[in-house]
């Protein structure tokens, strides 16, 4: 499918893990498919769905005011020019920047905000499969509890980490700690 196509209807029969992993091939739009749009913004999200990915792929960072943004890197210099690392920046400062991916995207590509984690999900979370990756809240527990606000949790996201990630456990130990809700992991496999 090319990109700003539209998805046909019949597409949209099964947008749950299960049904994605029921396919023989599948598409993941990492960060976006930042290779077409800004990565990690509501556009690229959009967009990447509706040329028909499967689902999307979230990278997330904890603001210092404890909210959580869709981006990739520590420090947003990469994509906005300004260096400043999310952790240690407000969510209403990371407001006065905006993603620039016109180096390598070319002239026409749009400058866009950097997201809440909250307003993607409220898009998409119902109905597509998102997997996201906690790039360094440092607690996953917030990040699970965010994810176990939204329904049928289990049916759209996926815990993505990298393979040297040493948030394996902390994760784990999130997901079945007592008092935790049965939807918070499901294995897959």
């Amino acid at each position: 499918m090319q990109p700003g196509a539209r998805r046909a209807p019949e597409q949209d029969t099964d947008a749950s893990v299960e049904g994605l992993l029921a396919k023989p091939t599948f598409y993941v739009a990492h960060r976006g498919s930042q290779d077409n749009w800004p990565e990690h913004t509501a556009e690229a999200y959009r967009q990447s769905l509706d040329a028909g990915s499967d689902a999307i792929e979230v990278s997330v960072h904890e603001t210092a005011d404890g909210i959580f943004v869709c981006h990739h890197d520590a420090s947003t210099l990469r994509m906005t020019g300004v260096d400043r690392l999310i952790r240690e920046s407000t969510y209403d400062q990371l407001l006065e920047l905006s993603n620039n991916a016109k180096p390598w995207l070319g002239q026409g590509s749009p400058v866009l905000p950097i997201p809440k984690l909250t307003d993607i999900l409220d898009q998409y979370a119902a109905s597509s499969v998102v997997f996201l990756e906690d790039k360094a809240s440092g607690d996953p527990a917030k990040l699970l509890d965010i994810m176990d606000r939204y329904p049928d949790s289990t049916e759209h996201f996926v815990w993505k980490q990298s393979g040297t990630s040493n948030r394996h456990p902390a994760a784990r130990n999130a997901a079945t700690r007592p008092g935790a809700t049965s939807s918070r992991m499901k294995s897959i496999g």
